[in-house]
Formats: C-alpha cells, sequence, structure tokens
C-alpha cells in the first residue's frame, strides 16, 4: 500500500509539473481528468494488491520448501508453512470482503422489517422528508409524517436533540442510509466541502467504480427535482420484499435513502423522498427527490416569527 501511495503521489506531481497555467479552464480539466484516473487506478488497485502479495508468498514458500529439502534445516520448513499460509490468506481473502447477494439483500431485509413493523404500528403514511444535520457531530436524520402529506413540523421539533422521537405530525428517526453515507464520504471527504453539482459528478463514479454497488448510476437535476437512474442495483430486490415494502415505499431501500441523505448533507437543505420504480426486465431503478428548504432559512424563519410574536406581547 506504500508502494501504490507513493505511485499515486508521483503521478500527481508530475501532472502539477506539466500543467498549462496559461489557460485556466483547460488546466483545471487537466486535473480532473487525472483526479478522475487516480481514484479509478486506487479502487481497482484495492483487490490486485492483495493478489499479488499472496502470489509472492507462495513462491516464496515453494522457494523455501525446496532449500528445505536441500539443506535439511527444520527453520525453512516452517517459514515455508507460514508463507503458504500468508499466500493463501492474500490470494483467497483479499483486501476487501465480499458475500453472496442473496445473503446481503436477506441480511438487510431482517434488518428493516422491525422498522417496518414500528411504522406500521405507528401508522405513518408520509413519505420520507431528510433533515441535514443541525451540526458536525449529528447524523442526519428522516421524518415520517403520519399522512400522506409533505408537511414538515415545527422547527424546534426537527432539530431537537434526541434521535428518535414521535410527534403528534409523524416520526422522527435516524435514516436507513446513514452507514452508507458514511462510506461515500470515506471516498470522497466531508461531503458539505463542495457544491452539488460536484457530488453529482462523482458520487456514481463512488457507487459504479470505488463501492461497486450498481452498473451504471446516472443522475440529473432540473431546478429543484433530482432523479436518479441505477442499472444493475445490488440491492434491488430488497423492495420486492413483502416485509420490507413499507421501508421502500416510504423512504426507499437503504441506497436511495443514502443518496437523499448524500444531498441533504451536501446542499444543507431538506430533501423530499417522492417515489422510486423498479423494473426488473430492465434491471433499472428509479428514484425521484425534491430539494426543499435550506436548514438556515427555516431557522432564519423561525426567528423572524418569534421576534414578531414577542413585539405582539409588547
Amino acid at each position: 500500500m506504500l508502494k501504490l501511495g507513493l505511485e499515486f503521489a508521483l503521478d500527481w506531481r508530475r501532472t502539477f509539473l506539466t500543467r498549462d497555467f496559461s489557460d485556466p479552464a483547460k488546466s483545471e480539466r487537466a486535473l480532473e481528468e487525472e483526479l478522475v484516473r487516480l481514484r479509478q487506478k486506487l479502487w481497482k488497485a484495492r483487490g490486485r494488491r492483495s493478489r499479488i502479495a499472496g502470489t509472492v508468498y507462495l513462491l516464496l514458500s515453494g522457494l523455501f520448501l525446496l532449500l528445505a529439502y536441500i539443506t535439511r534445516y527444520i527453520v525453512f520448513e516452517v517459514v515455508s508453512i507460514l508463507a503458504l499460509l500468508l499466500g493463501v490468506v492474500f490470494v483467497f481473502t483479499g483486501i476487501e470482503s465480499y458475500v453472496k447477494m442473496d445473503v446481503a439483500n436477506r441480511a438487510v431485509v431482517s434488518s428493516l422489517v422491525p422498522i417496518a413493523s414500528l411504522l406500521s404500528y405507528l401508522k405513518a403514511e408520509g413519505k420520507a422528508i431528510h433533515i441535514p444535520p443541525v451540526s458536525e457531530q449529528r447524523a442526519g436524520r428522516i421524518f415520517l409524517p403520519k399522512r400522506d402529506e409533505v408537511t414538515l413540523p415545527a422547527f424546534e421539533e426537527i432539530t431537537r436533540e434526541s434521535s428518535i422521537a414521535v410527534l403528534n405530525e409523524g416520526v422522527l428517526l435516524p435514516s436507513v442510509g446513514n452507514a452508507l453515507l458514511k462510506l461515500y464520504e470515506n471516498e470522497l471527504g466531508d461531503l458539505r466541502n463542495f457544491d452539488l453539482e460536484y457530488l453529482m459528478a462523482w458520487l456514481p463514479r463512488v457507487l459504479v467504480d470505488g463501492l461497486q454497488m450498481a452498473e451504471k448510476v446516472e443522475m440529473n437535476w432540473n431546478a429543484d427535482d433530482i432523479n436518479v437512474k441505477m442499472i444493475n442495483l445490488a440491492f434491488s430486490n430488497v423492495c420486492q420484499n413483502a416485509s420490507a415494502k413499507v421501508i421502500c415505499e416510504l423512504t426507499g431501500c437503504p441506497v436511495c435513502s443514502s443518496i437523499a441523505e448524500a444531498f441533504s448533507k451536501n446542499t444543507g437543505r431538506i430533501v423530499y423522498y417522492l417515489k422510486c420504480e423498479n423494473d426488473s426486465i430492465k434491471r433499472e431503478t428509479n428514484a425521484f427527490y425534491r430539494l426543499g428548504p435550506a436548514l438556515e432559512e427555516l431557522r432564519r424563519r423561525k426567528k423572524v416569527e418569534t421576534q414578531a410574536g414577542k413585539k405582539v406581547d409588547t
């Protein structure tokens, strides 16, 4: 991994030294293309490096076994066995863990069933409204109205300290996509550090090349409406399960929910989850979202209302 890091550093230094500073637009495009190339190189190298290391250990095992046969030294036999074990581990496990999709889907469904039962018991029928983090230490949350209406509770309710709250208007819960959001930030950094256009350019690459959760991802942004089209999505079968159907209808699967969380955290705005359509024949998933008011705007409105109320009292 150290060698890989040095290669990236040298590639980046070479790009910087050959950069054409006379044309800022051309220079920026070149840096963007180089950044894409380096990230793709890193994503592809994760598994390949472990297999190369495993092959080297297996060759060393054979070499030490030959030395042990020639010299009759037991230390060579011990080293040969250790190298063999390490080689097998690196070749057949890799740096990252992989599981069968059927197992992963069932694990996801089993974790969503209790939440679906809770929402059914609380009679939450409205689509999820994603609320951005109110501070750097807090994660984003979702509000599920009890009625199928696009309404928000009072500002002091959505910014309260507790992560879970049953309100008169609905239910306030952590998002089912919070864990995936952290994976996106492991690849891209804090999502609040760049604009929405950058996120919509890079998040599909993370989903496809970095995390390999879909074969193809397209994001289209028109005014405040966002459509995300995903081909061969890893967890598309989750929403076909009857037990988890309530969650998918109200919040979307964990992937769709995490994408909404990413938009909300990046923009600092409320994000409304509208619907998700699955075409099993085309293996296509379409998720639809709408950007709402910014959290700062809601805070400003609340402040104005409070000051107006005080003037009326006096």
